[in-house]
């Protein structure tokens, strides 16, 4: 192009959006361009359209040199007024690489006269670092030769930021920023495989935060997750020169330490530990909390990532059963452990199905009536190969699993079930007493399924006794006071079991619609040798009284304990002494036998 005829492009084909220019209509753009200067007197109302677009509007000549730019780029490039852009060319405001890169594409259109469609280029656009989607066709005259280029280019830095952001969130935990369980799971992998060929030492630590829920329920989830930072951080700190991390759930970590022999991981697993431990201020709150970490080391404990994951994980859950705030090596014992766990789990799941569970029932007595008034339901597996399994061996074990949930609500059913028929046989009246477990308490449906059970069966409220523990309802007083009255509300009676082996006090009692306590019967069976206990019952019953409690005392099974306790004013008396949990058909009996 010579410059005693330069060509001064004019759009004349834009889409009516002026969010977006499309770039397959770029050809026939560049076309109308070669034509422009038979219609410069369009150009002003032309240009004021273009200069509308978000996007970049550009034409240049075969040189690079900018010869037309809508109003997008002057202000992106930095400058005043499309004067300061034409006859400049890219390496005028362009890293020397960014501006080579774009120059050779569009020498590339020009000579080859084949538009590029779609190129993702990184620009720096006045604040810096823009990534930019930029069409080019060639800009042709009105005989068809071509004289520049023509470009259109559209700002994708929010784009391709949001589609980094992606990609890094699918390998990495967003609060932390640690590796996740899928990145964990290609890295460990890739480790193995390392250690495996070349050799070296290869440590994988399963690390859980001991009683996190409470600081999320007690302090809110916001201070919860300032903790787990700060967690994550210390663990960081301590594994970085040897090692990575990841998070894989809410409160649980695995640390991997590699070419480490077993006194140094056993050392920096400690330190870590003793770390977490320290206490932290966060929201002018003092917050501190132990971990449990399972170790398991290759090849020992693990051929591969998944069983060395496995592994750790056990051990770790033996860290939790011996009191947390430990540090467990696996051992093969755990994995057979493990494997008779789950299949007792599916054996008391299928026990669900298949009908195997009973209910026994033990007789409770008014020591001033001299009857029977009240029994209690507890539940018993009669399992095909085992027997009567007692509810010691496997009722821990529900509710690990949860299976402690259909379990309650069974017996819950049942038992409402067992006493309406009681009724109906002219037995007479008796109260039904059945034990809530945390897990139950905590379900958001147990007033619901109270309320159903007692429908179901015909049973009136007032002869169902729901059985709470000291230490469930004082783990959350506000909760516990309002499921409690939800329940008094249907009439049910509340009465707190094992009272005396938690934390609470008579007088913290006084919150609660309760009826009745239950004297635990560990201060019972060292009546009348321990002289303590004995004080203890005697206090508990007479401060029960003052609040308008009842007493029933467990475990009665000598004249000496019932004697003591009706000397001491206890209303009702529950123990092998007046008889064992018994089917059905033999409670009846013995209601028929004594006359109640």
């Amino acid at each position: 192009m010579s410059e005693s005829s330069p060509v001064k492009p004019t759009l004349l084909t834009l889409h009516t959006d002026p969010a977006f220019v499309d770039p397959t209509n770029l050809q026939g753009v560049a076309q109308e361009l070669g034509a422009a200067a038979a219609l410069a007197e369009r150009e002003g109302w032309l240009e004021g359209m273009v200069n509308q677009l978000p996007d970049y509007i550009y034409a240049k000549d075969l040189e690079g040199r900018f010869l037309f730019a809508n109003h997008a780029i002057v202000v992106n490039n930095g400058l005043d007024h499309l004067s300061q852009l034409v006859g400049r060319t890219d390496f005028d405001f362009l890293p020397h690489e960014a501006a080579q890169m774009a120059t050779e594409v569009e020498r590339r259109v020009a000579e080859t006269g084949i538009p590029d469609f779609g190129c993702e280029e990184l620009a720096f656009r006045g604040e810096g670092e823009r990534w930019l989607m930029i069409t080019r066709v060639p800009l042709r005259d009105e005989s068809g030769t071509v004289v520049g280029i023509i470009g259109a280019s559209r700002d994708i830095t929010a784009q391709k930021s949001a589609e980094r952001l992606a990609h890094f969130l699918a390998d990495h935990d967003p609060l932390t920023g640690m590796a996740n369980r899928s990145l964990l799971d290609r890295k460990l992998k890739l480790t193995v495989k390392a250690a495996e060929v070349g050799g070296g030492g290869l440590t994988l630590a399963f690390l859980d935060l001991d009683n996190f829920k409470l600081i999320n329920d007690s302090l809110g989830h916001s201070v919860g997750d300032q903790f787990l930072k700060v967690v994550a951080t210390r663990i960081s700190e301590l594994t970085s020169d040897q090692g990575s991390i990841a998070r894989i759930g809410g409160d649980e970590f695995v640390i991997v330490l590699e070419n480490m022999d077993p006194e140094s991981c056993s050392i920096r697993l400690s330190e870590i530990k003793k770390a977490i431990s320290d206490s932290v201020m966060l929201g002018g709150v003092e917050v501190r909390a132990t971990c449990s970490i399972g170790v398991a080391s290759y090849p020992v404990d693990g051929k591969t990532a998944e069983d060395l994951l496995a592994s750790a994980d056990m051990a770790m859950y033996r860290a939790k059963e011996l009191g947390r705030d430990g540090i467990v090596q696996f051992s093969s014992d755990m994995a057979a452990s493990a494997r008779r766990k789950l299949s007792r789990t599916d054996e008391l799941r299928q026990a669900l199905l298949r009908q195997e569970l009973v209910l026994h029932f033990q007789p409770q007595v008014d020591v001033k009536k001299g009857r029977i008034v009240g029994a209690e339901a507890l539940v018993r597996w009669n399992h095909p190969k085992e027997g009567l399994v007692l509810p010691g061996d496997f009722i821990s074990l529900a509710e690990e699993t949860g299976l402690i949930v259909p379990i309650g609500d069974w017996v819950l059913r049942t038992a409402c079930l067992s006493a309406k028929a009681w009724q109906d046989q002219a037995i007479g009246p008796i109260r039904i007493s059945v034990n809530v477990s945390a897990r139950q308490f905590q379900e958001t449906g147990l007033t619901e399924t109270v309320a159903t059970a007692l429908k179901e069966s015909g049973l009136h409220p007032m002869w169902l006794e729901l059985e709470l523990t000291e230490s469930l309802i004082m783990k959350d007083l506000v909760g516990s006071v309002a499921k409690m009255h939800e329940l008094e509300k249907l009439g049910v009676k509340l009465a707190v079991d094992d009272f005396g082996t938690g934390y609470s006090s008579l007088g913290a009692l006084r919150r609660f619609p309760l009826s009745r306590l239950k004297i635990d019967r560990s201060f019972v069976e060292n009546i009348p040798h321990d002289t303590d206990d004995m004080a203890i019952t005697s206090a508990i019953i007479s401060l029960a009284h003052k609040l308008g409690l009842e007493v029933i005392a467990e475990g009665v099974e000598t004249e000496e304990q019932a004697r003591f306790l009706i000397e001491s004013g206890c209303d009702e008396i529950q123990g092998y002494l007046f008889g064992r949990p018994e089917p059905d058909t033999i409670f009846l009996a013995a209601i028929t036998n004594c006359g109640r």
